[in-house]
């Protein structure tokens, strides 16, 4: 797969959200953790001998410990937050910020990019050290984004943390590792502004690569190309710039039809037994809802059937859909008050439940609206759309739903 197909993919991967971004030291520039060493050294008159700058982030916690032997924690800490003070949000900073996926990591010191988003109009669900959150990055909202972290934060001083990268100094830290990994499950993530020490010794992409499906750097400025051919891809001639804007909207604001990559789909699945992974069904009131968790299924990568859009002019509409649900692994039924009252539906709602029977089809309710649940579905599982403030969080759900029982239907052939 070349350069322009992994674009596409990483494109592709945001526009569904399952993409997430990790930012390192080189978007840090003057409070990159080799420059601030420099300058700490200096400053304190203490000698930290390293063959080269990028061996500060495999010892940094043992740089952190020698300068507590000149000055203490607290007034080290407070030293370093004030240097920190001054770091101002740059460009890229702002065009990371305003990429719509919903995870995010933070491998550095000054958290210019929390303050980008910030700046942006989001509100980033913050996962630090002293109080994890647990299940909280479940949420799949870009507007309110998990941004974890490395190290602790400046808002206000701890004796446990200091300067220390935290992901190992502490053990029970080690359960942030364990979130971010599962943040990753069935997720590429792009590496920007990453040496290779600094990826595995402040990152620990060991653990995250395990979990990823991808792992794509855009950088490595002391050219560990080994590194990256045994840690994931390496887009050793494509610049971190070109990379943020091409996965920037066209409207700033959210992925819409125009950025759709072309084409569509560049791998043919010769695997799939059934055309499609889901059957809509709904009542022509809740017609605008059932376009909208088509459209974003689609651009998920899941492939859709629905009626007013497959349908042509002359097609007997009874045979087409019972064809269409037998070439389907799963039925998606909209839930509402009058859906469950109109003839199709039903009889759309019938054939389905006689395939899942004969265990040809899994049927996914979606509750648009209260309704009385049909009997035989009461003790379904369903995703509640019933509040738009829900919405991202379900149709993540509903795709993931899908996604696993195709998997799970491909694997018993």
């Amino acid at each position: 797969m070349g350069v322009d197909a992994f674009l596409a993919r990483l494109k592709e991967k945001a526009r569904s959200n399952q993409l997430a971004i990790a930012i390192g030291g080189g978007f840090s520039a003057e409070t990159a953790l080799p420059v601030l060493a420099e300058s700490l050294q200096k400053q304190f008159d203490i000698l930290f001998p390293v063959a080269n700058p990028y061996e500060y982030y495999s010892r940094w916690n043992e740089f952190v410990d020698q300068l507590e032997k000149k000055i203490d924690r607290e007034n080290l800490w407070k030293n370093v937050g004030q240097q920190l003070e001054s770091a101002q949000v740059g460009q890229i900073h702002r065009k990371v910020a305003g990429i719509p996926i919903s995870n995010f990591i933070d491998a550095t010191l000054d958290r210019r990019l929390t303050k980008a988003l910030i700046e942006g109009g989001k509100k980033p669900i913050l996962h630090a050290f002293r109080h994890q959150r647990i299940g909280d990055w479940r949420q799949s909202n870009p507007a309110q984004p998990n941004v974890f972290f490395t190290f602790g934060s400046f808002d206000s001083f701890h004796p446990w943390e200091g300067l220390h990268e935290q992901l190992c100094i502490h053990p029970q830290n080690r359960i942030q590792v364990e979130n971010m990994m599962e943040i990753l499950r069935q997720k590429d993530l792009l590496l920007l502004g990453f040496s290779s020490a600094e990826a595995e010794k402040i990152l620990h992409l060991d653990y995250l690569a395990a979990a990823a499906d991808k792992v794509v750097n855009t950088l490595d400025s002391n050219g560990e190309s080994a590194y990256w051919t045994k840690r994931g891809v390496f887009l050793a001639n494509v610049d971190t710039q070109d990379v943020v804007n091409y996965l920037l909207p066209t409207d700033l604001q959210s992925y819409t039809f125009w950025d759709l990559p072309f084409p569509n789909r560049m791998l043919i699945d010769i695997a799939r037994e059934k055309d499609y992974d889901s059957f809509i069904s709904y009542f022509s009131g809740d017609k605008a809802f059932a376009q909208k968790i088509d459209a974003d299924l689609r651009q998920r990568g899941i492939r859709i059937w629905r009626h007013n859009a497959e349908i042509d002019v002359g097609d007997s509409i009874s045979e087409t859909i019972e064809r269409a649900l037998k070439r389907s692994y799963t039925f998606s039924i909209v839930l509402s008050k009058e859906a469950l009252e109109r003839p199709w539906v039903k009889e759309e709602l019938r054939a389905a439940y006689n395939l899942r029977r004969a265990e040809e089809l899994k049927i996914l309710p979606l509750l648009y609206e209260d309704c009385e649940i049909p009997l035989f579905l009461a003790d379904y599982k369903y995703a509640d759309f019933r509040e738009e403030k829900n919405y991202t969080e379900q149709i993540e759900l509903l795709a993931r739903s899908i996604q696993n029982a195709v998997r799970r239907a491909r694997g018993k052939r």
